[in-house]
């Protein structure tokens, strides 16, 4: 099910550009999951599973660790930047740099689970998210309920849901 949210996540991105849902990866995105302290076993996984699902969905995933990526030009040719369970700084100042240029200048961002536990030190990052990760309870029965089904980024969810998670 996070796969599936994911997807409607940047789905609902790229039909807010105005890119047609029936053209094949009609919407671009680059998966970034670098890690500088705590790793998540499941990266590769959620990784493999983007890349995987994405032309079903109409979207390519591009997929680095690598922060010397994060250029101008580079970074210009995404919809969307998906931080997947990052932690740490795991940008230097000129990563930083143009990564908030792309913010600036209207590009997406999707944060994945841990994304909020990185960059601390980057006022940029600390606006754009409002805040950062403090701890979580142990992992637990929940349900998820879709307040706005009728949004592009919503549209392919179930109307509620059970997950066992970190909630």
């Amino acid at each position: 099910m996070h796969i599936a949210l994911i997807l409607s996540t940047v789905i609902g991105i790229s039909r807010a550009k105005g890119l047609a849902a029936d053209q094949a990866c009609s919407a671009r995105a680059l998966i970034y999951s670098a890690t500088a302290d705590f790793r998540h076993d499941s990266i590769p996984t959620a990784v493999q599973a983007l890349i995987t699902n994405g032309p079903a969905s109409n979207v390519q995933f591009d997929h680095t660790e690598d922060q010397t990526w994060f250029t101008d030009d580079r970074l210009a040719q995404y919809d969307a930047i998906v931080f997947l369970q990052n932690t740490g700084e795991v940008l230097d100042t000129n990563g930083q740099a143009a990564f908030q240029r792309y913010i600036d200048s209207g590009g997406n961002f999707v944060g994945i689970h841990a994304a909020s536990d990185c960059l601390r030190n980057s006022t940029f990052f600390d606006r754009e998210l409002g805040a950062h990760f403090d701890y979580h309870p142990e992992i637990q029965n929940a349900i998820i309920d879709v307040i706005g089904p009728s949004h592009p980024s919503t549209a392919n969810l179930p109307a509620q849901w059970h997950v066992f998670d970190e909630m």
